[in-house]
């Protein structure tokens, strides 16, 4: 049994990483604003769905599909059509879909390991880790709805009993593919467990028959319903994007370090033993973050990725880590479990304060987390505290053990990793909602864009929901989705033929205004158009109060500062231009 102190002590860090992540969503449910700059091209999806049109048309003036399977789009429509045109019904989605996913990881944490406060610790670690992967859990896009399918398929692929268990898992892992397109990775690793490392209860060519009619089948099948710009958008267009192995090292090399060290070595404690217990379907958890990061690692060798595709791997490394904290608490810790935990904690402190003042090099204005090696340092001090005095407590000249019983000597190693990682985690409350001056800074917004003669379009995003603007503001594809179509290699008079009809929308207006959080010539595909833009006034920070309220590693928080007006052009199009 585990002290009574340690037990409340994980189930009051589910409280209070819970209770801060509770209300941190329904903050944002709540906001009328944008989290995160995809959040628009997400509406106008969803708009499209709920109005009956086709969820991906060719690109087009208006509206550009993200490269985004629909599942996402048709659950959040019927809360779109209740709730009215705002963010609230799509986040609402995605904050549930966050909160079953830390109740399976409660479960998998508990079932694995027999202790249900060890669930909570699971739990708490990742609600704690929202820093970590940024806003996209409580927004208006795909990602926890993605990893909440993930893991239902994980929960019945790894405990599934039953005949209807295995069709349980190939439908999860379906639905996850339809979520977003990298859940095929999930799926295909799946299938390889099941055909290797498990008893199943169904043959084993059923699997590689589910994943073929799951994906590319229902995927061709379903395309003409979904839109004629459907594979295009979702295969043929990110197929051509630029791609580097480079990006996905760099990348996952910050995120290991500055965001999961601690967990990371938890998890080690567990992963040097998983593979070797018998039989070898045990090692699901294991298997489940390998193929986490394999996917990620592949995922983000696209330069324009996100730290969205970290999230399955960080949901379930808290899982492993905790499995590994389990294996400190029940297992006496040898001489070489002690040396691999020094040598771990002295490796965290080494890289981290190396990747931290690369980062800080390399992107002087990112909010990069320089508090890290700080963590790192404390806890190699501490746990160089804790050998010293069990090593300098040899055996009495009687013989009998004077040193700490060897348990308490787990605990307190537990205690340094749990403490370590969650200083990691934390994130600041001011730096996520909104800022109290939001209402009067959107008031005179608002009335600053009423008072104009022309129509109006909000760069860098695509769609404004009324709830925000007050007001029906021009629709645009987002800054992002015109960016994934000038991203394609290769592929120059396709790009520009895809790009025409953004072209002659713009044109296509005798007089329009243009609100951005950026100068447009520095905004892309923006900067091509080719009108004289005037510069009626430059904001500054009139407007600071209605900002980007999430913060990514890379940035954020950007607010409308620059209000341009184009110069009557009639019957100039895109198209005449280029004949010319």
């Amino acid at each position: 049994m585990h002290p009574r102190w340690l037990v409340f002590g994980f189930w009051a860090a589910l409280a209070v990483a819970g209770g801060l992540f509770v209300a941190l969503g329904v903050e944002h449910v709540r906001y009328p604003g944008f989290l995160e700059l995809m959040e628009a091209d997400s509406l106008q999806q969803i708009a499209r769905i709920a109005a009956g049109r086709p969820a991906y048309p060719m690109p087009d003036g208006e509206f550009i599909a993200l490269a985004y399977t629909p599942l996402y789009y048709f659950a959040s429509a019927p809360l779109y059509s209740l709730l009215g045109d705002s963010f609230a019904g799509p986040r609402l989605v995605s904050f549930v879909a966050a909160l079953a996913s830390g109740l399976l990881l409660f479960r998998m944490a508990k079932r694995e390991t027999g202790h249900a406060h060890l669930g909570a610790l699971a739990a708490a670690l990742f609600f704690a880790g929202y820093r970590i992967m940024d806003a996209w859990l409580t927004c208006a896009l795909p990602d926890s709805l993605f990893l909440l399918m993930l893991l239902c398929g994980f929960w019945f692929l790894a405990y599934g009993t039953r005949g209807w268990h295995e069709a349980a898992w190939l439908l999860f892992f379906t639905l996850a593919f339809w979520t977003k397109q990298h859940g095929a990775f999930f799926f295909g690793f799946a299938v390889l467990y099941a055909l290797f490392f498990r008893q199943n209860l169904w043959p084993r060519w059923t699997f590689l028959a589910g994943i073929v009619v799951g994906g590319p089948v229902l995927y061709f099948t379903l395309a003409r319903w979904l839109g004629e710009g459907f594979v295009q958008q979702t295969l043929v267009v990110p197929g051509n994007w630029e791609r580097s192995a480079f990006h996905s090292i760099k990348r996952t090399a910050f995120v290991l370090a500055e965001f999961l060290p601690f967990a990371l070595l938890s998890s080690a404690v567990y992963l040097r033993t998983a593979f070797q217990r018998k039989p070898l379907r045990v090692a699901a958890p294991a298997w489940m973050m390998a193929t986490a990061l394999l996917a990620t690692a592949a995922t983000m060798t696209v330069a324009g990725s996100s730290n969205n595709h970290y999230i399955p791997f960080v949901a379930l490394t808290c899982l492993t880590a905790t499995l590994g904290i389990n294996d400190l608490l029940k297992a006496d810790v040898s001489p070489r479990l002690q040396w691999f935990l020094g040598l771990g904690l002295a490796g965290i402190q080494l890289v981290s304060s190396a990747v931290t003042y690369v980062a800080l090099q390399l992107f002087p204005h990112h909010p990069v987390p320089a508090f890290v090696p700080e963590v790192a340092a404390m806890a190699l001090i501490s746990f160089a505290v804790l050998a010293a005095f069990r090593g300098s407590n040899g055996d009495t000249p009687e013989g009998t053990p004077a040193a700490p019983p060897r348990s308490g000597w787990g605990i307190a190693i537990v205690l340094i990793l749990v403490a370590a990682q969650f200083a990691t985690s934390q994130f600041r409350w001011k730096q996520q909602v909104a800022d109290p001056t939001f209402a009067s800074g959107l008031h005179r917004l608002r009335d600053e864009l009423k008072n104009l003669d022309g129509p109006v379009v909000w760069l860098p995003y695509g769609r404004i929901p009324t709830e925000l603007s007050g007001m029906t503001l021009e629709t645009f594809p987002s800054t992002v989705a015109l960016e994934d179509i000038v991203r394609q290699r290769n592929v120059q008079g396709t790009t520009a033929e895809q790009l025409a009809p953004f072209f002659d929308h713009v044109l296509s207006h005798d007089r329009l205004y243009v609100l951005s959080d950026e100068r447009i010539e520095d905004t892309v595909v923006w900067n091509e158009v080719p009108v004289k833009w005037t510069l009626v006034r430059d904001c500054g920070r009139d407007y600071s109060s209605v900002r980007q309220i999430t913060q990514h590693w890379f940035g954020g928080g950007s607010f409308p500062r620059y209000l341009y007006r184009m110069n009557p052009s009639p019957g100039v199009t895109y198209r005449s231009l280029s004949a010319r």
